[in-house]
């Protein structure tokens, strides 16, 4: 069995602050209990819950026992006999521990009643009630003490006098179960029901309210009448007030039957109510002040003034059965204080006749009484949804209120703007158009004692999710209970005319335009993503300017959204980041590489590529999770990465190399081969845009409306689209950036299906593989490493090949001009033929290839067809050569003479 989650103080004095965890058993803590200690009122003591102070802000928020202090009676004398109410729980079958404390004499009973039963901080009062309840029902008539609803209250173990031993009782039920809040009737209170159904209540033979003592006359009725007489004149709240407060006072001295007292004054107050007129919003707040007086009179007999009203929350179904006797029932009736939300219906209707709005409905004292006050907080805010972000972290809360300018929206404010800075909230909701009246505090308390049934999940990227697509507006698929949480920039996704204008316009004006083409397939990429197992692809078109290369980007952003859905490399990489993010299994577009910092773009580069942003501390210092992405990146600019970089002295890795598939503008007319009619590109590149700004945002909806749908194998469509572009297999990194093409040849093809472009089947894969082979040529064939290995050879016998190379054997007196060396020696060179082969000694050879290990330079050299092997010694790459007497080993370079041209690097 788990043990009670208590806390416990070992020191001798009652001020005792060491406080330390205490779980026993509940077996072990009624046998601690039933073994009292000799000695005074002092000692060691227990806390409900858990904590390290006696404090109410330091205690845990969650109780485990609930303790009933059998201080004294109703009547304010000794508490009925603790067998009495070990009857009653036994009765209702729950599991309890009765002891009795220091002060128990066989005459005066001083005792305690624990009960193990788990429970939040704002279910201990209610719980109580209905304890109570049940043991008043039945004639016991324990008073409910203060303490019992103290959090941090003190509790001591039993300690008796020598002469209060004897008396020491102990009372165990073991057998029973625990109480739970899920016991208490959660439709009303039973002083509520029995309230409200008075005319329809009797009272159970043998059970008398909780009184020992027998009415004898009809007085308790003159005494009503007086107070009702007093009030006639006065205020109708004020009234009712005190005639609950008297009638409760009635009922606990004994004087009255519950039942009759109740259906005496809610007979008076109907019949007051009928004769003087008043409407059905006047008579619930009486009827509600007649309860409050009638439950405060129970607790403290004939008090003088009018209680304070009870803080119990919302209780429904008194707001039902108030509904169900004709009473017209305020939104959210409850006890005051409490906030509604209220529209203006209007007094002819019998509704609220004050400005809409969210209203706090409290009590102010005015001359020693109580009396009702409403305060207007704001415009209507209604808190539909409580939300978080999957991990039970971050949490918010779902508004939604109308702007002052009549539009209705709805804003995911995330739960930490209300703690505290109530300037910087109201600062939000006024921004959003709610306008606001009240202090702001008490704008936030409203939103904070919001309980919304609803709960939804918020992400804070768009992409999959369980198989609906989740957009910053709206989530496509099955799944409605999950909301984007991405601040301002959700903008991106707008809209504007429909999808058959996007086909019939900036779609037909594709047709024939291989680039344009591809880029608009890549626009639809990055939904596919996830379905065929990638995390990213890459696309960078290059050229002049005002060649086309943009008009195209603005293609494919116009798939979902206007003319601010892309980007620019200029952006710093925390904010490339959110865009990543912004744009997660959707398309990231950045204009203008060139703008960006070759530094900062190296890095942004590698974390699209890889997913995943940096790692970041919270203001406490723990890891923050790193933003996560899967995009398709298409870039534009005038020069290719290689040159950017080069202007920082940077050279591109591999790994770069492949981040990027570089395709260099080409069309008869720029990026354009069919003007489809126009004069020239500038007419049609404007036709184009115009046609984007007219229609845009809904064909990349349609598309994911359609792809949630859509079962088919897309892992192996891919590969099919694969082998239709390359049939052969290709170098690995050739083979890598295959497969970007191949994802954008696979989406065009898919949305021409889907009937949102307006192609003809296979002009994607056309055009995409027109595009591929573009960036094939102008990459040259082989792996970047191969390629930067033969580029440092040939710019190094370009660079130092008069100086520090000599001719081997001078034939005449034309090659003994090139026999003197003017450095440090890197080798010879003999001519064959026409050409130059160079002779490089291995210490030349790793300075010229200098980053590179030697192995893989030799590598890369035989496979360009670059050494030459000795015809009798295949195996080693270096040749014996003898030179002016001495033997020397030469690795043996021939490249073609022209080697940079035709793609070859």
């Amino acid at each position: 069995m788990a043990g009670l989650g208590l806390t416990l103080a070992t020191g001798k004095r009652a001020y005792a602050t060491a406080l330390q965890p205490y779980s026993p058993t509940f077996e072990e803590f009624a046998n601690t209990l039933g073994k009292p200690d000799l000695g005074g009122k002092d000692g060691s003591y227990f806390i409900r819950c858990g904590g390290t102070k006696r404090t109410n802000d330091d205690t845990t928020q969650t109780a485990a026992i609930l303790i009933l202090d059998g201080d004294k009676g109703l009547d304010g004398g000794s508490a009925p006999h603790p067998q009495d109410v070990h009857k009653v729980l036994l009765g209702l079958g729950i599991k309890h521990c009765i002891y009795s404390s220091h002060s128990n004499t066989p005459d005066t009973h001083k005792y305690r009643v624990v009960i193990p039963c788990e429970y939040a901080r704002d279910q201990l009062k209610p719980l109580l009630e209905w304890v109570f309840s049940k043991l008043h029902a039945k004639g016991v008539e324990l008073a409910n003490a203060p303490e019992n609803a103290t959090w941090s209250q003190a509790w001591f173990f039993p300690r008796v006098s020598e002469h209060s031993r004897a008396c020491f009782t102990h009372y165990v039920h073991f057998d029973g179960v625990d109480l739970h809040p899920s016991h208490i009737p959660q439709q009303s209170t039973p002083l509520f029901k029995a309230f409200v159904d008075a005319s329809n209540t009797a009272v159970p033979a043998g059970v008398r309210t909780p009184s020992s003592h027998t009415p004898a006359t009809d007085n308790w009725k003159q005494r009503l009448e007086a107070v009702m007489e007093q009030g006639r004149a006065g205020e109708w709240h004020h009234t009712r007030t005190k005639v609950g407060t008297t009638a409760g006072g009635l009922v606990a001295s004994g004087a009255v039957l519950e039942a009759d007292a109740i259906r005496y004054i809610e007979d008076w107050h109907t019949t007051v109510c009928d004769a003087s007129g008043d409407n059905q919003q006047t008579r619930t707040k009486e009827l509600m002040a007649l309860h409050d007086g009638f439950k405060h009179g129970l607790a403290s007999p004939l008090q003088d003034r009018p209680p304070k009203s009870s803080r119990s929350g919302i209780d429904w179904g008194l707001s039902q059965q108030l509904d169900a006797k004709g009473l017209f029932s305020l939104p959210n009736a409850t006890s005051r204080p409490y906030f509604a939300v209220h529209q203006k219906e209007g007094a002819a209707a019998g509704g609220w006749d004050k400005a809409a709005g969210v209203w706090h409905h409290t009590e102010r004292q005015r001359d020693g009484v109580y009396e009702p006050h409403d305060i207007l907080v704001c415009s209507p805010i209604w808190v539909d949804a409580q939300a978080h972000d999957g991990q039970h972290d971050n949490h918010a809360l779902m508004l939604r209120f109308t702007t002052s300018t009549g539009v209705e929206k709805t804003w995911l404010m995330p739960k930490s703007l209300c703690g505290g800075n109530d300037q910087r909230l109201a600062e939000l909701l006024l921004a959003r158009g709610v306008s606001i009246y009240a202090a702001a505090a008490l704008l936030r308390r409203y939103l904070l004692e919001c309980k919304p049934d609803k709960t939804i999940v918020h992400v804070a990227r768009t992409g999959w999710l369980d198989g609906s697509f989740v957009l910053p507006d709206t989530t496509i698929g099955a799944r409605d209970d999950v909301v984007f949480m991405g601040g301002e920039l959700s903008a991106e996704y707008s809209t504007r005319g429909d999808t058959e204008g996007w086909r019939d316009s900036v779609g037909r004006l594709c047709a024939g335009n291989a680039l344009m083409t591809m880029q608009a397939s890549a626009g639809f990429a990055g939904a596919l993503l996830d379905k065929v197992g990638m995390g990213y692809a890459g696309f960078h078109i290059y050229g002049d300017s005002s060649t086309g290369k943009s008009t195209g980007q603005l293609v494919a952003t116009s798939i979902w959204g206007g003319t601010h859905f892309g980007g620019s490399w200029k952006a710093t990489g925390n904010g490339l980041e959110a865009k990543a993010a912004l744009h997660s299994d959707g398309l990231l577009a950045l204009d203008e590489l060139g703008d960006s910092k070759p530094h900062a773009v190296n890095d942004t580069l590698y974390a699209l590529g890889n997913g995943q942003g940096k790692q970041r501390a919270t203001i406490t210092g723990t890891a923050r999770a790193a933003q996560t992405w899967r995009v398709v990146l298409l870039s534009t600019g005038e020069k290719t990465l290689s040159a950017h970089l080069a202007t920082a002295g940077i050279t591109p890795t591999a790994g770069q190399d492949v981040r990027f598939a570089e395709i260099p503008v080409f069309g008869k007319h720029g990026a354009f081969d069919n003007l489809h009619g126009m004069t020239d590109g500038g007419a049609f590149s404007k036709a184009v845009c115009d046609a984007a700004q007219a229609h845009h945002g809904y064909t990349g909806r349609a598309f994911l409306a359609r792809l949630v749908d859509d079962k088919r194998d897309f892992k192996a469509a891919l590969e099919d689209a694969y082998s239709q572009l390359s049939p052969s297999k290709p170098e690995p990194q050739v083979g890598r950036v295959l497969r970007y093409f191949a994802l954008a040849a696979l989406a065009g093809e898919l949305a021409t299906e889907y009937g949102l472009t307006g192609w003809e089947a296979g002009a994607a894969t056309t055009a995409v593989k027109a595009c591929f082979e573009e960036w094939l040529y102008h990459r040259g064939g082989g792996s970047l490493e191969d390629r930067q290995i033969l580029a440092s050879v040939w710019r190094f016998v370009e660079t130092y090949g008069d100086a520090r190379f000599t001719v081997k054997l001078p034939r005449n007196e034309a090659e003994m001009a090139f026999s003197v060396l003017r450095g440090v020696r890197a080798g010879w060179f003999e001519m064959i033929g026409e050409d130059k082969r160079w002779l490089f000694t291995a210490s030349g050879l790793q300075e010229a290839t200098k980053g590179f290990d030697l192995k893989r330079v030799r590598t890369a050299l035989a496979n360009a067809g670059w050494l030459i092997l000795s015809k009798t010694q295949t195996d080693n790459p270096t040749v014996v050569h003898k030179i002016d007497g001495t033997t020397h080993r030469l690795y043996q370079i021939q490249p073609p003479s022209m080697p940079l041209t035709g793609g070859a690097l």
